[in-house]
């Protein structure tokens, strides 16, 4: 009851503007709100390499051991054009400590660098001669197979679930380049694109050393303007495994204690059984990218006008959802209530 002895007692304030109708009495009021712009249901889907997978597979023998050789050449370009050393850009508002820091840093983050560069060295090695297998020999792991079938999945597990299943300690020296080894092992950029970027940002007074600092430290700006791509099994494989290869067993200068115990070995061991099965591997002819757009609808772009993507690969768009659920019931709703405030978020989701 809103109302005692014919006198209002307190005022209710939601911007539930769908609740008016639970109060027959008609005395519910809504306060007028300067209207907002209207977001365009346009989807705008970037070139996306993996696109030419479906028609490439349609024309390669099945029968042949180096059918998709050609076709993740095709796809991603060649891994040679890949940055093979990286140091971090410092923001333009970070300040000179953090960068003179970073400097004193210089030869062990060399290290790890060429421990990267040597993991990417033999899995390129094993996919180009097969009897090289034991290049990649680890007794922790299962013995590699002599054959991988190229099988795609249409159930897909999350990248980010996938790379962060085999956890690491946080303080371990070798935590960063194994994490940037696997990232880089686990999606191929696509180079053409890659290079496109490049070469902007070198003539808004860039260097190379810039870019590959980017590329180490903070990898998402790149990801926020170019496609990657999972590959198919039988070069994910190799590629991961050369990473849980090199990386496992470094020892950390402090503790004395390897990168990866038991229990991470365990993981690694069943996250390669899932790689063989797809899993893990884009299907073909899937598209995971939309252009970012303004409010206007137009594509967004950064200061140096490269066009920002938004990628839906994984669980990422869902999980969003649940901290919105947390706050819209942060109390306690009746059935009635809790339909509408359903709806109402479903609405604005849906729109947006």
């Amino acid at each position: 009851d809103f109302q005692v002895n014919s006198e209002t007692s307190f005022q209710i304030v939601l911007p539930l503007t769908m609740l008016r109708k639970q109060d027959p009495s008609g005395d519910a009021r809504t306060y007028n709100v300067s209207p907002t712009v209207k977001m365009t249901t346009l989807r705008i889907t970037p070139p996306n390499p993996v696109n030419r997978m479906q028609s490439a597979l349609d024309s390669v023998n099945e029968d042949s051991e180096g059918k998709f050789d050609s076709l993740v050449n095709d796809i991603t370009g060649d891994g040679s054009k890949q940055a093979s050393s990286a140091f971090d850009l410092i923001d333009d508002n970070e300040d000179s400590a953090e960068n003179r820091d970073q400097n004193a840093h210089y030869e062990v983050q060399k290290e790890h660098l060429e421990a990267i560069d040597e993991a990417e060295a033999a899995a390129k090695a094993v996919q180009d001669d097969p009897g090289k297998v034991e290049l990649l020999y680890c007794a922790d792991l299962d013995e590699a197979p002599s054959h991988i079938e190229q099988v795609f999945s249409a159930v897909l597990g999350d990248t980010y679930h996938g790379m962060d299943r085999s956890k690491v300690p946080v303080r371990h020296e070798y935590k960063k380049p194994y994490k940037v080894a696997l990232s880089r092992a686990w999606l191929q950029w696509n180079n053409s694109k890659l290079d496109e970027v490049s070469g902007v940002l070198k003539e808004n007074g860039w260097t190379d050393e810039d870019i590959n600092n980017k590329m180490y430290f903070k990898h998402s700006f790149f990801a926020e303007r170019v496609e990657r791509v999972q590959l198919p099994p039988r070069q994910l494989y190799w590629r991961v495994r050369a990473v849980f290869v090199k990386f496992g067993n470094k020892i950390d200068s402090k503790t004395g204690l390897p990168l990866f115990n038991k229990a991470v070995w365990g993981k690694a061991k069943s996250l390669l059984k899932e790689i063989l099965l797809a899993y893990y591997s884009d299907p073909p002819g899937a598209s995971f990218y939309r252009y970012e757009l303004s409010v206007d609808g137009t594509p967004k772009v950064d200061r140096h006008g490269i066009n920002l993507i938004h990628c839906c690969r994984g669980t990422n768009d869902v999980e969003n959802i649940h901290k919105h659920y947390h706050t819209i019931f942060r109390y306690t709703a009746g059935i009635e209530l809790g339909d509408c405030l359903l709806a109402e978020r479903r609405h604005r989701h849906n729109n947006r």
